[in-house]
């Protein structure tokens, strides 16, 4: 299944700007790219529509991403969700795989890493 819509959540405008630019650098030109500033809003947005890929921020008001990642997986929602933070500790990992999230980045990410990330999710036999 090929990658066509990602859903990116962080709470700086800046960033979410930079992931998307890094994104069309790995060779994703052509996604539709939903983006919201926290947890409430992404799961908003995944209520009311289907998205290939969450792409998400550890540390944001209201709802965190380790919250939002819970939430997502509570609902039965089986998009993959690569959680990209500045916190790389082994601990906030694990907690990061036992909540649910697909794959983890430490910011700041190449569009190599995400391309590392994201290509297995959607080859064939992949987990998306």
């Amino acid at each position: 299944m090929p990658l066509s819509s990602v859903l990116l959540v962080d709470d700086s405008a800046v960033m979410r700007m930079h992931v998307a630019r890094t994104l069309r650098q790995a060779g994703y030109a052509g996604l539709t790219i939903t983006q919201a500033s926290d947890g409430e809003e992404a799961l908003q947005h995944l209520q009311a529509h289907r998205f290939d890929l969450v792409i998400s921020d550890l540390h944001m008001p209201r709802l965190d991403g380790l919250e939002l990642v819970r939430r997502i997986r509570a609902a039965g929602l089986d998009v993959p969700v690569l959680l990209v933070t500045a916190e790389g500790s082994a601990r906030k990992q694990t907690e990061a795989v036992v909540s649910g999230v697909t794959a983890y980045l430490t910011k700041p990410v190449t569009p190599d890493q995400l391309r590392e990330k994201i290509e297995p999710l959607f080859a064939p036999g992949g987990t998306a």
